[in-house]
């Protein structure tokens, strides 16, 4: 799995474990995932990676909710390979 093989990279790892707070959210088996997700990234693709500051709000269940004022500080659409690490440091310097 590529994930896997990614997360467990070192320099991956020490900044996923000391930065950040995964959600993982699966459109692919949830339909109400997948609309969130079209209106905060404006794709269907899959995967999509998206760091957000932890004061985000993002219960789109409420019908406050306005994904356009979501602040999206790194993006990064489909596989993960050597790029991961770039976005994860992209979103810790856009903070």
């Amino acid at each position: 799995m590529m994930e896997g093989q990614t997360f467990l990279q070192s320099a991956v790892a020490e900044k996923l474990e000391n930065h950040f707070v995964e959600a993982r959210m699966h459109g692919d088996t949830h339909p109400e995932f997948a609309a969130f997700a079209q209106e905060l990234v404006h794709t269907k693709a899959l995967p999509v990676y998206v760091i957000v500051p932890a004061n985000s709000d993002l219960d789109f269940t409420s019908e406050s909710f306005d994904p356009t004022k979501v602040r999206i500080l790194s993006r990064l659409d489909g596989a993960l390979g050597a790029k991961f690490e770039g976005f994860l440091q992209a979103g810790l310097d856009a903070q």
